[in-house]
């Protein structure tokens, strides 16, 4: 599915994530994030199904898809995913469309009232796992819409809305959600009850503009929202930790160099919500028995990482030499007591000669022979590593 505004075309990521490939015969245990995708336009259904389970659209509510689409995929005995987009959803500028209207409070009871019962719903037919991942991933999906409105919002529509975030989340699972650091303080604060703690959140959120403003404490990056570093406010801090997804980490390998038996890897790394310029840097091979070889420290804004690729394949145990040896990398990124570790999340462009977006698809970076092994370096979604194959063994570089 594709948005259109009358300007241009815009995939939502979420959606990208769900149909990023090619997935035949799944069921609901296999994918528990697809319980997100309930829009009846880009789905087909065999019509045996579809009177078997006596499937319907509820009549004069909101969000009828919604409920219908869950116990669709609930009581498959399987779905096929496609990548190709099949439906474009023309978004109303003039904001017509019967679900643009979050402030109003006959949605704000539809909307309740839908995840009421596809609630109901996963929690009768779906497994441990897949009840997690709806409370967790899936129901709060669409709740920074109506947290958006709770400033000048009637007591209505605000006593409806705390309500509702009680009976989905009062264990906390809201905290746990893919809500923005903002909606997931808001929620807390709405189930909580401090409606004029959550107005204030809201409010920061809508002056701010776009970005995540970030402040280094204790060692660990958090959320500069509302109250942070206020004791009386009784906030728990970890609202305001950020996942490793929220920390703005970087890692782009702009060269791959072999120079006789060493590799010299060359790159730079950030964590942006940091903001630290003096960090440094050191690349980690870990092969599969989590033995390791680590570069020397360097500079996070250009380093160079070497390894001795000949001393790597001395350590190679006798017992596994006819087996292919595989390292993976890491960059461990440190300053002043704060330190974050993670894969090379890019190539430089000097590095990817075909066109922007497939460079992320598996591909061959260097190969040499070393004593009894071929040695080649890849990179792919997972990021760079290094495979050892002994030589007279065919093997098929892998990178993905």
């Amino acid at each position: 599915m594709r948005r259109y505004d009358g300007r241009a075309y815009d995939e939502p990521r979420w959606m990208a994530r769900l149909h990023e490939r090619n997935r035949l015969g799944l069921t609901v245990d296999d994918r528990p994030d697809i319980l997100g995708d309930v829009f009846a336009w880009n789905k087909v259904f065999r019509r045996s199904f579809w009177e078997r389970e006596s499937l319907a659209f509820p009549q004069g509510v909101r969000y009828e898809d919604q409920v219908t689409l869950t116990h669709a995929y609930l009581t498959a005995r399987s779905f096929d995913v496609v990548r190709p987009v099949v439906y474009n959803w023309r978004i109303r500028s003039d904001g017509s469309a019967i679900t643009d209207g979050r402030n109003d409070l006959a949605d704000l009871e539809d909307r309740v009232r839908t995840k009421r019962t596809a609630l109901q719903t996963v929690r009768a037919l779906g497994s441990p796992a897949v009840q997690a991942a709806f409370r967790e991933r899936v129901l709060p999906g669409d709740m920074w819409r109506y947290f958006a409105h709770v400033p000048g919002c009637g007591d209505e529509y605000w006593a409806t809305l705390h309500s509702a975030v009680r009976e989905f989340w009062r264990d906390g699972a809201l905290r746990r959600s893919r809500l923005t650091p903002a909606n997931r303080l808001a929620g807390w604060l709405v189930c909580q009850g401090r409606r004029r703690d959550a107005e204030a959140v809201m409010r920061y959120e809508a002056a701010k503009g776009p970005g995540l403003e970030t402040v280094v404490a204790n060692d660990e990056v958090l959320a500069a929202l509302p109250y942070w570093d206020d004791p009386e406010a009784s906030i728990p801090l970890d609202l305001y930790r950020l996942r490793p997804d929220e920390l703005g980490w970087e890692s782009e390998l702009t060269s791959v160099v072999l120079e006789r038996e060493a590799l010299v890897l060359r790159g730079r790394a950030c964590l942006s919500g940091a903001h630290s310029g003096d960090a440094l840097v050191r690349v980690v091979l870990t092969a599969g028995d989590g033995t390791s070889v680590k570069s020397a420290r360097a500079s996070a804004d250009g380093f160079e990482a070497r390894f001795d690729l000949s001393a790597m394949l001395d350590g190679w145990p006798p017992d596994v030499r006819d087996a292919p040896r595989v390292w993976r990398s890491s960059v461990q990124w440190e300053t002043h007591g704060l330190r974050h570790a993670g894969p090379f999340t890019d190539l430089a462009d000097a590095m990817c000669s075909d066109a922007d977006g497939a460079r992320y698809e598996p591909r061959a970076l260097a190969t040499t022979t070393i004593g009894g092994a071929h040695v080649d370096v890849g990179f792919g979604r997972s990021g760079l590593r290094v495979v050892a194959h002994p030589l007279g063994h065919a093997a098929a570089l892998r990178t993905a």
